[in-house]
C-alpha cells in the first residue's frame, strides 16, 4: 500500500535533481565528520530557541500549500483543448486561405482522401499542406477541421484535428503547423490527448492516450523546445521501453496512462513469459533521458595518412518518427587529421547526390550495413568512405561514397553498398537485386582524367539460369 508520509523539515526528501540527490549521496559515503566543540553546539541550541519563540508569536498568513511548489511534485501538465468546433476553411492576414478539399471516394468506394490547402490571394500559389487518407464509411469524415493555436511550445499557428484516419473513431490525430520562412513547418503530428506543461525549464508537448495491450503503438509523443529554438520529439512508447531498459528481442505489452494531478506518467507492462510490472515515470526524468538520446557525436576512424590517422566526427540526431529509434540522421562531418580540423562537410555539400539526408543505423539484422563504410575506391593507397542515405534498411542500400583527394573527401557518387573493388581490373563492381531472381551488375572505373564513369552493365535472371 502506497502511503502519504507526514513532512518535516528535519527529514531529507528523496527527490529533486540529479545535482542534489549526488551530493546528498556523496555526503552519505563520505562519513562522519569532524564534530564541533559541545560550547559551539550549546550556543547554537540557545539561539535556535529563541528564534523558535518569536516564530511563534507571527500571524499566520492565509496562502497557497508550500508543498505545492516543491520538487516532489510534479510538473502541472494542462489538457489542450482546440477552441471552438473548428472550421474547414479560414484565412489568414486577408492574404493566405486554408481549406479542407475532399476527393471523390476510389472505385471500391472504401477509401477517400482530403486535402489541406493553401492559397495565396496575391500571387495565386497553391500548395497542399497535408493529405488525410481515410475510410468514409466510418462516418467521422466530418470530424475533419481546422483550428488556429497559440502558445504551444512557444508557438502559434494552426491546428489540424481528425478522426477519419480512424475507422473507429477513438483515438484523434492531431497536426500542428506553423510558419517559417515563406513555408508551413509540420511541428508535430500525434495522437491522443495533448496536454502542455513546462518541465525543468523546457516548453513540452505531451500527446498520449492509455495504449492497451494489443502491441498498438501509435503517434503518441513527447515533444520539446530545446534552448536555441529546435523543436525534437520522441514517440511516447519507444523512449519509455529504451528508458526502463525493456529488450527490443521480447514481446512487450504495455499501457501508458497520464495522471494529470501530479505530472506522471503510469507505466503497466509485461514481456513474454514474465508477471505485469508497474511504474510510476517522472516528466522530468524521461525528458532529459529523452534529450541524452536525442543527439550524439560519432567519432569513425578512416585510415592512416603520413603517419597520422585520419578520422570523421559525425554529428548526428536521432530520427523521431515511429520504429526509428536506431537510426541517425548526420547534420555534419568534420575530418580531422590526429587533433587537427581540416575539413568540415555541411548537408548542402551532398545534397545535390543525397537528397534525403545522410544517415547511420545501429540496429541489427543489416551486418555492417547501415554503419560507415571504409574502402579505397580509387586505388590511391587512402581508404575512402560511405554513408547511407536512406532511412531504414532494404534490398539496396545506397550509400554515398567520398574519395580522398589529399586535402580531404570530395562526393563520388551513390552506389548500392557494399561495393567491390576487383584487384586485376581495378574497377569498382555494384550489384542491384531487381527481386524476383533478378540482379543487376555495374562496373565503374576512372578514366586517365580521374572521372568517375560506368563502363559496363549486365542483367541476370537466375530463373533462366536454372533453365
Amino acid at each position: 500500500m502506497k502511503g502519504n508520509l507526514p513532512r518535516t523539515p528535519f527529514s531529507t526528501p528523496l527527490s529533486g535533481s540529479a545535482r542534489e540527490v549526488r551530493m546528498r549521496l556523496e555526503s552519505i559515503a563520505a562519513g562522519p565528520r569532524k564534530r564541533p566543540p559541545v560550547l559551539f553546539i550549546a550556543l547554537v541550541s540557545l539561539f535556535c530557541l529563541l528564534c523558535g519563540n518569536l516564530v511563534s508569536c507571527q500571524v499566520r498568513e492565509e496562502g497557497p500549500d508550500a508543498s505545492a511548489g516543491s520538487d516532489e511534485a510534479g510538473p502541472t501538465l494542462s489538457r489542450y483543448e482546440p477552441q471552438g468546433e473548428g472550421v474547414r476553411e479560414l484565412t489568414l492576414e486577408d492574404r493566405w486561405v486554408l481549406a479542407l478539399e475532399d476527393t471523390p471516394p476510389y472505385q471500391d468506394g472504401y477509401a477517400q482522401t482530403t486535402n489541406l490547402v493553401c492559397r495565396d490571394l496575391e500571387t495565386g500559389a497553391y500548395e497542399t499542406w497535408a493529405s488525410l487518407y481515410y475510410n468514409p464509411q466510418g462516418g467521422v469524415a466530418d470530424t475533419i477541421r481546422l483550428h488556429q493555436f497559440e502558445n504551444i511550445m512557444g508557438h502559434s499557428g494552426i491546428l489540424l484535428t481528425s478522426q477519419a484516419e480512424h475507422t473507429t473513431g477513438d483515438v484523434p490525430t492531431t497536426r500542428l503547423f506553423i510558419f517559417g520562412e515563406n513555408a508551413p513547418d509540420l511541428i508535430a503530428k500525434c495522437e491522443g490527448t495533448l496536454y502542455t506543461a513546462q518541465v525543468d525549464g523546457f516548453d513540452i508537448l505531451l500527446a498520449a492516450y492509455p495504449y492497451g495491450f494489443d502491441g498498438r503503438r501509435g503517434g503518441a509523443a513527447l515533444y520539446w523546445q530545446e534552448e536555441d529554438g529546435t523543436l525534437r520529439a520522441r514517440p511516447l512508447r519507444e523512449a519509455v521501453e529504451h528508458y526502463l531498459g525493456l529488450s527490443w528481442e521480447a514481446q512487450v505489452s504495455m499501457s501508458l496512462d497520464v495522471r494529470e494531478e501530479d505530472g506522471v506518467l503510469a507505466a503497466r507492462w509485461q514481456t513474454e513469459g514474465a508477471p505485469v510490472q508497474t511504474m510510476d515515470l517522472e516528466l522530468s526524468a524521461l525528458l532529459a533521458y529523452a534529450r541524452e538520446q536525442a543527439a550524439r557525436t560519432e567519432e569513425v576512424p578512416v585510415d592512416t595518412v603520413d603517419g597520422e590517422l585520419v578520422k570523421l566526427v559525425l554529428e548526428e540526431h536521432r530520427l523521431e518518427g515511429e520504429y526509428d529509434w536506431d537510426t541517425f540522421a548526420v547534420d555534419k562531418i568534420l575530418v580531422c587529421r590526429e587533433e587537427e580540423l581540416i575539413q568540415t562537410i555541411l548537408p548542402e555539400d551532398w545534397l545535390g547526390s543525397a537528397e534525403f539526408g545522410l544517415f547511420v543505423y545501429d540496429g541489427d539484422g543489416m551486418g555492417s550495413l547501415g554503419q560507415p563504410l571504409t574502402q579505397d575506391l580509387n586505388q590511391d593507397g587512402v581508404r575512402d568512405f560511405g554513408l547511407m542515405c536512406m532511412e531504414i534498411g532494404a534490398r539496396n542500400v545506397p550509400y554515398l561514397y567520398f574519395t580522398w583527394n589529399g586535402a580531404g573527401f570530395s562526393p563520388l557518387a551513390v552506389l548500392c553498398a557494399p561495393v567491390e573493388v576487383d584487384p586485376e581490373t581495378r574497377q569498382i563492381v555494384e550489384r542491384i537485386n531487381e527481386g524476383n531472381g533478378v540482379t543487376t551488375t555495374n562496373w565503374y572505373e576512372f578514366d586517365e582524367e580521374g572521372v568517375f564513369q560506368l563502363v559496363r552493365s549486365e542483367t541476370t535472371d537466375y530463373a533462366d539460369l536454372m533453365g
